[in-house]
């Protein structure tokens, strides 16, 4: 919250009930407390964080207009100016926030808000003068040098960032230092220590001085002391106990660190809403979850609910548990976020529950057996089923083994649809993936999920996937509309990259260019370049194709789908030892992929190699699933296929064939069969 907007009485009436979802409680108190002479502006604001934390976006947006009218600074604006960016009201919430810095508010942080929106919108150097005009609005603040940093390493100035960077560790090692003489001194609560912790708020500024601390022994017993120091004081100071319980984590005294990291979750304590879950983190992945923290973890969650600020972090506990198959500790946590969970946030972070270990699901294949065997050893009866069996259900989908995993949905069908209805998310792939996919099971699964999550965008946009293969075009290009209108956040970015990457599919180069753009500048990285350079490529323009590939592949090597689309623009190129490599990796990984064939059996024509054309061409047809795939090209061309499927073609007639079927096939590079039958039968 500004430091600038006034504490009292608002906050101290107010701001517990918010953070522990009493949101009902609070609009009460807040009716009571404009009979008593608080400012109009101060009580809409209140109500306008209110509205905002009930999802009521129009109701949020209607108190904060009204609180800008009497705003004695430019706090409002900036706070204002958020909500608008997690709006993705991007040019709004830019215009807002330097309105605030006319109106005199708190410049080192609209100064942040400013950086961190650029970068959101890729303006790396508009980002960089916001942090360092940041920087100069508050000389001995540490938080600004840090996100500079971070912001130069991404760009590649990797000198310039170690200079920020040590500029940045240098200032928090004085304001820690500072820390230190006034609790030896007995000062332990001034406003300066508050901004100490406030600082170990932001896992950049935490992560170093813990790094520093722990480097040195005498550093350590140093800080150790002040935080007890300052407990012994005031016990509920949650910060400082977070940073004893993390200190004694790095130094594996992973007894006493749990028992401190427990006493940060008392009902009477606040503050650290950030740092708190850390040390529960650390301890987890170093094997130690007792049963006196887990206890109070859970207690916390239930009484908080939904408003827990770190509910979000609860998620990455489940993960991290999970992945060192403490199986029943990790359900027993999910059992309680279900309890009175934020919208969707179950089902997006349960999608792929290992992934603070294996960060996505592609290319995972030994992890998802190993995984199924430490399953099996582990027990499937009790209260646990559905757990069990909905895990087994991912990683069996993950290795196309949809009989078995289509099995298990007997342990999941006839719960509790309210409560539950996300466990049955992973059947759409279960339904939609095999080579004959079942489009009427999927669209019904995903109506089932989406009656209790109407804004899963994941899941409606996997049925508009199931609609467009059926052939049924406006009711799938209405679904991905849906999912890209209710989308906030950064789900905004995923929804126009899906939208995008179908729009490819269907040929529509233009309007995937749109979106895919719009989403790269979102911020989305996930998949994006690639699909935004196969728009490119198919619109002619090479060389932001070839820029687009090479970004993907640099984000993520596993992305291999773009190792076949850089193939393909660097074969038009003419590079064709560089377009081989990629089209050898991409067949190796994807032997039953048509277009990866088709693509290195043009580049070996290219490069006089027809015999090798021809081998990859029988290499295709020989693969059973592709059969209707070279059917179909084959009718598009009134060619008789018996020919193509034995393997009889002239270099000509390969050539002509090869050529026709890529062009057929639109933007799709893809080998699922049910992608096939999206651009087969949406002509």
């Amino acid at each position: 919250m500004p430091r600038s907007l006034p504490t009292q009485p608002l906050v101290v009436e107010l701001e517990p009930l918010v953070r522990a979802g009493k949101l009902k409680e609070a609009a009460g108190r807040l009716k009571r407390l404009a009979a008593s002479g608080v400012p109009a502006w101060e009580l809409y604001l209140w109500m306008g964080r209110i509205e905002e934390k009930r999802r009521r976006w129009v109701e949020a947006e209607e108190s904060y207009r009204k609180a800008l009218s009497g705003s004695p600074s430019g706090a409002i604006e900036m706070e204002y100016g958020r909500f608008l960016e997690r709006l993705n009201r991007m040019d709004e919430a830019a215009a807002m926030l330097e309105r605030g810095l006319k109106a005199g508010g708190p410049g080192c942080e609209i100064h942040l808000a400013l950086a961190r929106l650029h970068e959101r919108l890729g303006r790396s150097d508009l980002a960089g003068k916001e942090f360092e005009a940041a920087a100069s609005a508050e000389p001995k603040a540490s938080l600004p040098r840090f996100e500079l940093a971070r912001l130069l390493e991404a760009s590649g100035k990797s000198d310039e960032a170690k200079a920020s960077l040590a500029k940045a560790a240098s200032l928090l090692k004085a304001e820690m230092a500072s820390l230190a003489d006034r609790v030896r001194r007995g000062k332990a609560a001034g406003p300066d220590d508050l901004r100490f912790f406030d600082l170990m708020e932001v896992s950049l500024c935490r992560d170093a001085f813990l790094a520093e601390t722990l480097s040195s022994p005498a550093e350590s017993s140093k800080v150790k002391a002040a935080m007890a120091a300052i407990l012994k004081s005031e016990p509920r100071a949650a910060g400082a106990r977070t940073l004893l319980a993390e200190i004694l984590v790095g130094q594996a005294e992973l007894a006493a660190a749990a028992r401190e990291a427990a006493k940060v979750f008392a009902p009477d304590v606040r503050g650290a809403e950030v740092s708190r879950v850390a040390p529960v983190l650390k301890l987890v992945e170093a094997g130690a979850y007792p049963a006196g923290l887990e206890s109070a973890v859970l207690a916390c969650i239930r009484r908080r609910g939904a408003a827990d600020s770190a509910q979000a972090d609860w998620y990455q506990v489940f993960s991290a548990l999970l992945c060192k198959a403490k199986y029943p500790e990790a359900f027993r946590l999910g059992e309680a976020l279900l309890d009175k969970p934020e919208p969707l946030a179950a089902s997006h972070a349960f999608l792929w529950p290992w992934w603070r270990k294996v960060r996505r699901a592609v290319g995972e294949r030994s992890f998802c057996h190993d995984e199924l065997e430490r399953l099996a050893s582990a027990s499937r009866s009790g209260r646990f089923g559905h757990w069990f069996a909905y895990c087994r259900t991912i990683l069996l989908s993950t290795l196309a083994r949809y009989e078995e995993a289509e099995a298990e949905y007997r342990h999941i069908k006839d719960l509790d649809p309210g409560r539950y209805a996300w466990m049955r998310q992973p059947f759409v792939l279960v339904r939609l993936l095999p080579e004959k996919p079942d489009f009427d099971g999927t669209i019904e699964v995903c109506r089932v999920v989406l009656s209790a999550s109407p804004d899963h965008w994941w899941v409606r946009c996997r049925m508009a996937e199931a609609y467009l293969a059926k052939g049924l075009l406006k009711d799938g290009l209405a679904e991905l509309q849906r999912a890209e209108d209710g989308a906030r956040g950064s789900a905004r970015g995923e929804t126009l990259t899906w939208h995008g990457e179908v729009l490819l599919w269907l040929g529509r180069y233009r309007e995937a260019f749109a979106k895919l753009d719009e989403a790269v500048r979102l911020g989305d990285r996930t998949f994006v370049y690639g699909w935004r350079g196969g728009a490119s490529l198919k619109l002619g323009d090479r060389s932001a194709a070839l820029a687009d590939f090479t970004r993907a592949i640099e984000h993520d090597p596993k992305d291999v789908e773009a190792y076949v689309w850089r193939g393909e623009v660097l074969r038009l190129m003419g590079r064709h030892r560089e377009a081989l490599a990629d089209l050898d990796r991409f067949v190796k990984e994807s032997s039953n992929c048509l277009w990866g064939l088709f693509n290195r059996g043009l580049l070996k024509d290219s490069l006089g190699d027809g015999q090798g054309m021809l081998e990859d061409l029988r290499s295709a047809v020989r693969i059973k699933e592709l059969e209707p795939l070279v059917r179909h090209i084959g009718a598009k061309l009134k060619t008789d296929c018996g020919p193509v499927l034995a393997g009889n073609l002239s270099p000509a007639q390969a050539r002509r064939f090869m050529k026709a079927g890529l062009d057929l096939a639109k933007g799709v590079r893809r080998w699922e069969p049910y992608v096939q039958a999206i651009w087969m039968r949406n002509p």
